[in-house]
């Protein structure tokens, strides 16, 4: 308690002290900047004894109105600015000075080196108006040169201790500058202190001017236990009423805010992790009650909002497939048709059974469900069947190579994934070429948890400008260009790319590298999810 109290003293005492000094040093740095301005105008440089009256009373006057505007014109008792010979100068005085004049100025050479560096009597003042604070100057001309005027301010002891009047009367306050040490003790100043401060105890100081002046209170020990018994005293009332004020608080607190307030936090932490189900136990019939049933309301809303969102979007999504999925291209059918019917007449029957059966499993394979998620076993084996009747329609001029991890003939992938980009890779790449194409495919696993697949062809390839039109025409682009003869023509790679990012998100997709008259390679890129069903059951 002690530490404390003596602590607590020493910090009240250094902020009222600091706050002294800045008052103190407000006032001293207007002096200073007066000074300043008298030293370096060159207004007060061409003083000497052929200047005119008129002159001087000019520059008497621009002194008076310097000095008037001054935050600290009460402390100043005399300004005097003179030539080199002293015989010709300017001063401001209070009416209680004796008069300076050529004869008598030469009592200023002993404070010709005071610079707010000690506190001592004006020559011209009585003693009886007690200490005043010199300063001395330079004056330089316009050009910044010094030809030997000076310049001085008397400034009156009470610009510092003026502002100890209303502070602690019992406090001892030492006032050290220019290495020396003054007191100041209920009221009266006193010099020739050095070694009683170095004796005194519990010290406060405070700088002005940068260190140039040091403030320092020394607290007395009588102060010090009567503050020290003030405040246990209190701190004891304080802290038993404080007791009992804060326990009656408490409870009242705890039953009209703490516990309502409580209860919509833990409601508020039930809407956000997802529980929307009103709570009627926070419709109380206050203010609370008010946001509890604001809040019920809010969680209704969101639920019925949230929930159609999603009927919504699943029938948009669903609506969006079938739409996709049913752009079957007939006349393709038709042109197969046609080729099994001329391939029977002359080369008698031979290849009709396999391209008639792979056709069949085509067919029932499109018709037979709407499931937007097959094996990859299953799509691969629609793949095999749509290739049989594509080399047969080009007389075996195309071949494909496959590498498949095993493993991965379970997982799920949308359907009609493969073979639009089979379809696109003949007919946009190898067909045009006029030449037999290869095909070649590869699914592997990478090490992100992603199947990755790749299904490259030898054929013209394509630039930059087609592949970035391929994946991100609009819909009318998409119609026209999609547009043709393929099985799967209108369900090209556009469609394929829409299909997996409404399945998996946007940062699934496909991606395309190709190099003119080269080679092109489709990559498609879908998360791994196991089929329930085995894709070779």
């Amino acid at each position: 308690m002690r530490s404390y109290i003596t602590e607590n003293l020493i910090n009240s005492s250094a902020s009222a002290l600091k706050l002294i000094a800045e008052n103190i040093e407000m006032d001293l740095k207007s002096i200073k900047q007066f000074e300043h301005w008298c030293s370096t105008s060159g207004e007060f440089s061409e003083i000497n004894n052929e200047s005119g009256r008129n002159e001087n009373f000019n520059l008497y006057e621009k002194l008076i109105g310097e000095v008037r505007i001054l935050r600290a014109t009460p402390f100043i008792r005399r300004v005097i600015i003179s030539n080199k010979e002293s015989n010709n100068f300017i001063q401001l005085t209070s009416a209680s000075s004796a008069p300076v004049t050529q004869y008598n100025i030469g009592r200023f050479r002993g404070l010709s080196n005071e610079n707010l560096t000690s506190f001592c009597y004006d020559p011209f003042f009585p003693q009886s108006e007690g200490y005043v604070l010199p300063m001395n100057f330079k004056i330089y001309d316009k050009n910044g040169k010094q030809n030997g005027s000076w310049g001085y301010i008397a400034l009156d002891s009470s610009i510092i201790l003026s502002h100890f009047k209303d502070y602690r009367t019992d406090d001892v306050v030492f006032i050290s500058l220019g290495g020396r040490t003054y007191k100041l003790e209920k009221g009266i100043l006193s010099k020739g202190v050095d070694s009683e401060i170095s004796q005194a105890k519990q010290i406060v100081v405070c700088p002005i001017l940068e260190g140039k002046i040091n403030l320092s209170i020394s607290l007395s020990r009588l102060i010090f236990k009567r503050l020290r018994d003030f405040f246990i005293h209190l701190l004891l009332l304080f802290g038993v009423g404080l007791y009992f004020l804060g326990f009656g608080i408490k409870a009242t607190l705890s039953k009209v805010v703490t516990v309502p307030v409580s209860k919509l936090q833990k409601q508020l932490d039930r809407v956000a992790s997802g529980n929307f189900a009103p709570n009627p136990g926070i419709e109380w019939d206050d203010e609370f009650g008010d946001i509890g049933k604001g809040l019920n309301n809010l969680s209704k809303s969101v639920n019925s909002l949230m929930i159609s969102k999603v009927e919504d979007e699943k029938k948009r999504q669903q609506l969006e497939y079938k739409i996709l999925q049913n752009q079957i291209n007939p006349h393709f059918l038709y042109n197969t048709l046609n080729s099994i019917k001329w391939m029977a007449t002359i080369q008698n029957a031979v290849g009709i059974a396999e391209m008639v059966t792979s056709l069949a499993r085509l067919l029932k394979n499109i018709s037979k469900t709407s499931n937007a998620l097959v094996s990859l076993g299953e799509e691969l084996s629609l793949l095999d069947d749509y290739f049989v009747i594509l080399q047969y329609r080009y007389g075996g001029a195309i071949s494909m190579e496959k590498q498949i991890d095993e493993n991965l003939k379970d997982a799920l992938i949308p359907r009609f994934t493969l073979q639009p980009l089979l379809e696109n890779a003949i007919f946009h790449g190898i067909e045009p070429t006029g030449n037999a194409g290869s095909i070649s495919l590869k699914i592997q696993k990478l090490s992100n948890g992603i199947i990755e697949i790749n299904l490259t062809d030898n054929g013209r390839g394509m630039d930059a400008e087609q592949i970035k039109e391929i994946l991100y025409q609009d819909e009318n682009d998409s119609q026209k260009n999609n547009s043709g003869s393929g099985l799967f023509k209108s369900m090209g790679i556009l469609n394929v790319q829409k299909r997996i990012k409404y399945e998996y998100g946007s940062q699934y997709g496909l991606s395309i590298v190709s190099e003119k008259n080269k080679y092109t390679t489709v990559k498609v890129n879908i998360p791994y999810k196991k089929s329930e069903v085995n894709a070779d059951a």
